[in-house]
């Protein structure tokens, strides 16, 4: 089919049946005591000893216990000038005779979350084992309502169904024990049991909770994954909020996983008290889908003392929007099947550039407008190259560059994996991912405030040079760096995600002063474009492994060709924007 014509079908097929409906009202999280009267009972002591396995049925809960309580509360009133029928949350900004959220924050009754119980958490134990070298127990609870749109776009209510496994030390909680827990979100309810969670709780002697979705929730709203529920959100909330701001929640999974996460941290702490221990503060890990879900919980919920959110690049929306169109063009994704899709790249960023919904929008779901509202005192990034064969390979590689070189509001440090070895795929990362990053984030939350910079590498500064079609580093590092390193790789374009792509090259930098690390000459390919970044090192033992503290520079490009623009149509959303 010829591209202009495959181009306005898309448009025809994204503007389709668009129009503004009332929004709906709210759902909060006090919902339900739906045990009518008090904590769940669980076993005798929650906290199991076994050296087999002890299971019990996994009942139904969703249709064995109570509807969620509804009522609306004081706290999630309208302002002054609207009425029930014109809002739906307590903070607004005006747009028009519409109001919407002003930051994510306004979306959840954090108090509430805070204050479930056992009960209207819905927990129920489902077994007990003993799991390389701790008790784990086993069960289900309660992730929240979603506020979704079906398959076929119609708007739909679910009850989210999760599992949990919690990793208990032996005769915790003992005096002297930290009052410091993990919690991790992990997907799905077949992720659950890990040796690396196992290995955290015993050295570190604090709780661990690790919990995943059940795949019936997607199956229910008839998509076929977990994925592609998570990608309809987008379209799904552009074609309800074509110009000003309708409803600019609904569809949203990431909200929802983020709820239930906010969940699974009360769950561990009414866990722990129900077994006389005590949890004030969490560190929080979620990877790719629930790395997204991890920067709005730590926006939201003051019980994160630190964060570990991967294998997500859009932490600026609205950047990672450009950089997108303008490395890939107006059509999307090269790397995917349908690039002349709703979803395309030139569609999406005009809305969040002329539109007050794609303003609201942005102040929902973009790190960068709530990065001063969070409340972690460290954070652990993790990522990669975007190579085809990675993770990340659906962001276009410098999405995140310009977040990482402005975040100043709080420390952090950045993992990112190269893939230098030979044949490396997804997986030479996932060790990363799924046992180092925790294992170090749980780490600086036991060293506490102020420990970051005596125990991690962290890169100041880096300025690279080509003469002569030589690449030369220079970089400045903290006092806790051992050894640095840099990477780099070449590129006909703007795009990084190619199967053909050239494998990024280590080459290890040498001390030329305090804090300063040189690279030799590089010889480069000529007229290529240069993409780079550097790493500070230092190396700890943790359990029963070394392991590596990184600290990576964001990527940066030398002799990049222009950026692409796009003159496609576009929907006049507003009435006042010209194609």
């Amino acid at each position: 089919m010829d591209r202009t014509i495959r181009w306005r079908w898309a448009i025809a097929l994204l503007l389709f049946t668009w129009g503004c409906g009332a929004p709906q009202k709210v759902t909060l999280e006090q919902a339900a005591d739906v045990a009518s009267g008090g904590d769940v009972t669980l076993t005798e002591d929650p906290f199991v000893e076994s050296d087999g396995i002890q299971t019990t049925e996994m009942a139904d809960t969703a249709d064995t216990t109570e509807s969620a309580d509804t009522t609306e509360t004081a706290d999630n009133q309208c302002p002054p000038g609207f009425s029930g029928a014109d809002c739906r949350f307590c903070t607004f900004a005006t747009a028009g005779t519409m109001c919407h959220p002003m930051s994510v924050r306004d979306v959840f009754d954090i108090a509430s979350i805070q204050a479930l119980s056992l009960a209207q958490l819905r927990w129920s134990v489902t077994g007990t084992q003993r799991y390389n070298g701790v008790d784990v127990l086993t069960g289900r609870f309660f992730g929240g309502i979603f506020e979704a749109y079906d398959i076929d776009g119609n708007p739909k209510e679910i009850d989210l169904d999760y599992v949990a496994a919690l990793y208990i030390p032996d005769g915790w909680p003992q005096p002297g024990d930290p009052t410091f827990a993990l919690v991790a979100g992990v997907h799905y309810e077949t992720n659950l049991l890990q040796p690396v969670a196992a290995q955290i709780a015993k050295h570190f002697r604090i709780p661990v909770l690790y919990h995943g979705e059940l795949i019936r929730d997607w199956k229910e709203l008839g998509f076929d994954s977990r994925g592609d529920l998570n990608q309809a959100g987008p379209p799904s909330v552009i074609k309800h909020n074509v110009c000003e701001p309708q409803d600019v929640v609904r569809g949203m999974f990431a909200l929802a996983m983020a709820r239930a996460d906010m969940h699974a941290i009360t769950l561990i702490q009414r866990l722990a008290e129900k077994a006389g221990g005590q949890i004030d503060k969490v560190a929080y890990r979620g990877f790719s889908k629930e790395g997204h879900a991890a920067w709005i919980v730590a926006v939201v919920d003051p019980r994160v003392e630190v964060v570990g959110p991967g294998g997500y690049q859009d932490q600026d929306v609205l950047k990672s929007a450009q950089v997108r169109m303008g490395s890939w063009g107006c059509y999307g994704d090269p790397a995917i099947s349908d690039p002349n899709g709703p979803q395309s790249s030139a569609v999406y960023l005009d809305w969040l550039l002329n539109t007050p919904a794609g303003a609201a929008y942005q102040n929902l779901y973009s790190v960068q407008t709530n990065k001063a509202l969070l409340y972690p005192r460290f954070i652990l990034m993790d990522g990669d190259v975007t190579a085809s064969t990675m993770h990340d390979h659906l962001y276009a590689l410098g999405s995140d560059t310009e977040f990482l070189d402005n975040l100043v509001e709080v420390p952090w440090r950045y993992v990112r994996k190269p893939g230098v070895t030979s044949g490396a795929t997804d997986d030479d990362g996932d060790v990363i991912a799924k046992a180092v990053v925790p294992f170090l984030l749980v780490e600086n939350l036991i060293a506490g405030p102020g420990s970051e910079d005596a125990l991690y590498p962290k890169v100041k500064s880096a300025n690279a040079t080509i003469e002569n079609d030589a690449l030369t580093v220079v970089a400045n590092a903290s006092k806790a760096t051992a050894s640095m390193a840099l990477y780099w790789s070449w590129s006909n374009d703007r795009i990084w995600n190619d199967v053909d792509q050239a494998k990024w090259k280590e080459v290890h930098l040498k001390k030329t002063g305090e804090g300063t690390w040189t690279s030799e000459p590089i010889p480069l390919p000529p007229g290529k474009v240069i993409g780079w970044y550097v790493e500070a090192r230092n190396s700890v033992t943790l359990g029963q492994s070394e392991m590596t503290r990184t600290d990576a520079g964001a990527v940066h490009f030398l002799r990049e060709t222009p950026a692409i623009t796009c003159q496609s149509e576009l929907p006049n959303w507003c009435g006042t924007h010209q194609p």
